[in-house]
């Protein structure tokens, strides 16, 4: 046998050796494991009535547990998913109206009656309940569709999503819903100053967006409607 042969067989026999000690060392572990599951079995079917009710006890308050970590986990309920929608469009209304309105600038000298019939927030810190602000969301959405406006179209369709959101918040907080009561007269003041569409499209937007602003703090901290 020369050199080269014995190398080679040195090298086999070496592998050989180490595969049989890695079989030796999973059948040793797979025994192991076999053996622990047939002692803890066996636990089990020998268990005493009583260490078998407290068992089952243990397990039942465990799945309790199990069902009601999800509730005291802090995740969001759907109102407040629901104010975060609302409050992220209304954002999005400002943002368009801001745009809008920077294209077009009034003559501060003109004076139109009727006005007082757009709406506007309260004064002050007065915080308005939900159920008066969707009012107003249908005032500004009927005076926007009179208006019919090409560049507006957007603002109104963003608005009808608006009161949707607003209109549930203010339900799941007890406040009486109501449509826009000065609809006509608004409706017959618009189309009286046709006239002046864009000055008048200017005060619609400017207020719209203030109450927005005023939507944005109601939501901060939502007034129940329901008697305490």
């Amino acid at each position: 046998m020369n050199h080269t042969h014995i190398v080679q067989w040195n090298s086999q026999y070496k592998k050989d050796r180490l595969n049989g000690s890695r079989v030796k060392s999973r059948a040793a572990s797979q025994s192991t494991d076999s053996s622990c599951f047939s002692r803890f079995t066996q636990r089990l079917t020998n268990s005493s009535p009583q260490a078998l009710r407290m068992r089952n006890f243990a397990m039942s308050t465990w799945t309790i547990l199990c069902l009601l970590m999800p509730l005291c986990s802090g995740r969001p309920t759907a109102t407040d998913r629901l104010i975060r929608d609302t409050r992220l469009l209304a954002r999005t209304v400002i943002s368009r109206i801001q745009e809008a309105n920077n294209q077009f600038k009034p003559a501060p000298s003109l004076v139109l009656s009727g006005l007082d019939l757009i709406p506007e927030p309260l004064k002050g810190n007065n915080v308005e309940n939900l159920g008066t602000v969707d009012e107003a969301l249908a005032c500004f959405i009927e005076s926007l569709d009179t208006l019919q406006m090409d560049n507006t179209l957007q603002i109104q369709t963003d608005v009808k999503n608006l009161k949707v959101l607003v209109r549930s918040l203010a339900t799941s907080y007890g406040c009486s819903i109501s449509r826009c009561e000065k609809a006509h007269r608004l409706k017959k003041f618009l189309q009286k100053n046709s006239a002046f569409v864009f000055t008048i499209r200017h005060v619609i937007l400017d207020r719209l967006q203030k109450y927005l602003n005023r939507l944005l703090r109601t939501l901060d901290n939502p007034k129940s409607c329901r008697a305490s």
